[in-house]
């Protein structure tokens, strides 16, 4: 697959990464597929955020800094965003192919009985 390549796998989850079209390896994100004991089915994506503002003046820079650490140390959190690029119709096909991959390979618990129902 392009652009997305399996990391780990056990019975009950498997892990991806999903490189960036811009090919930062700062805005790769991880995929995870998980199933419970329960046979519910966990789809997360880690992915990390930068707490830059992209300004060029030092001191700006550092005052931003300051203002999200006392928004999250007063109030618990912060607002943020940060993008990833599908690099076109192949990517995105990759994409959706490792998560389906990830999703058959759950259904029989990594290859034992059991598994999750569609």
């Amino acid at each position: 697959m392009k652009g997305v390549m399996e990391l780990s796998k056990t019975k009950n989850w498997i892990l991806y990464r999903a490189a960036c079209k811009c090919l930062s390896s700062d805005h790769d994100i991880t995929i995870e597929i998980e199933v419970d004991d329960y046979d519910f089915i966990y789809l997360t994506f880690y992915k990390e955020i930068s707490a830059s503002s992209y300004n060029k003046n030092w001191f700006l820079e550092k005052m931003n800094r300051i203002k999200m650490a006392f928004k999250i140390l007063f109030t618990g959190y912060i607002n943020t965003e940060s993008d990833f690029i599908l690099g076109g119709e192949t990517q995105i096909n990759d994409f959706l192919a490792a998560i389906e991959s990830g999703k058959n390979y759950l259904k029989n618990k990594g290859g034992g009985e059991g598994g999750i129902e569609t």
